[in-house]
Order: structure tokens, then C-alpha cells, then sequence
């Protein structure tokens, strides 16, 4: 708009695999600026994780059907990237100056990379960073 000073960026993150997910941003690679707006979604991201219940038992609908002798890591998703979400989607003078570039601008997502027809062919060409989930121990 003609007049309007639009605030500058202050997040830059890429985009997630799911359109669904509160706000579509993938926690996996960040990159902040040195500002007040990266401070205080920082800040208010980790009061949200310090919350009872757990965020993330609001955010995971399935968790109680999760078996308890899982191991930690399939416990608690989303975790720090749903705090992300909620203050994003909450303050809405924060999610303004976020930037949500596409995949594979910043990073090549794989959900699944321990299946060879999961992997996306493009990861070579990842403008920054591959990011891997999904490893079994022998892919490891």
C-alpha cells in the first residue's frame, strides 16, 4: 500500500509439508535477525513450553494413544515448532514480519528419508540446507 512503512523482516523460515498445521512453517532451520520482534517470539516461545498441560498435548491430538514406553522423541511433537506456530499465529504483528519462503528455497524437507522413494529429487539443489527427519538407525 502507497504510504504504509511495512516493518522489515524478521524471521526467515521455510515453509512446512502441511498446509494443515496452525501456522505452515517448519521449525527445522531458522534464521533471526539481532532484534526486539526475534527476542520476543523467543521469549514467549519458551513460556509457552514451560505451560501446564503441555502445548503440545493440545497440538498433538493422539498423544494418549502414544505408547508409553515409546522412546522420548516420539513424545511431545510439535514441541518447540508448535510454540513457534501459536505465537505466530497469536501475534499477529510477529507473523507480518515473517518470512515463509518455499521449499527448497532455504531447505529440502524429507519426512521419510530412510525410504529411498520418500526422498525428494531436488534435495541436491537446496539453496542452504538439507534438513533429514525420519532416520532409522541404519541410515543413520
Amino acid at each position: 500500500e502507497e504510504g504504509v512503512l511495512l516493518a522489515p523482516k524478521f524471521l526467515f523460515a521455510s515453509e512446512d509439508a502441511d498446509e494443515t498445521f496452525e501456522v505452515n512453517l517448519n521449525a527445522g532451520m531458522l534464521a533471526f535477525t539481532r532484534s526486539q520482534a526475534s527476542l520476543r517470539l523467543l521469549e514467549a516461545s519458551w513460556a509457552l513450553g514451560a505451560a501446564e498441560p503441555p502445548l503440545w498435548k493440545e497440538q498433538d491430538p493422539v498423544w494418549f494413544l502414544k505408547d508409553a514406553r515409546a522412546p522420548a522423541s516420539a513424545w511431545g511433537w510439535p514441541a518447540e515448532q508448535g510454540a513457534i506456530w501459536r505465537v505466530l499465529r497469536t501475534t499477529p504483528a510477529l507473523c507480518e514480519r515473517t518470512c515463509l519462503l518455499p521449499r527448497p528455497r532455504l531447505q529440502v524437507l524429507g519426512l521419510n528419508w530412510s525410504s529411498p522413494t520418500s526422498v525428494h529429487a531436488d534435495w541436491r539443489a537446496a539453496g542452504f540446507a538439507v534438513h533429514l527427519t525420519g532416520l532409522d538407525t541404519a541410515s543413520r
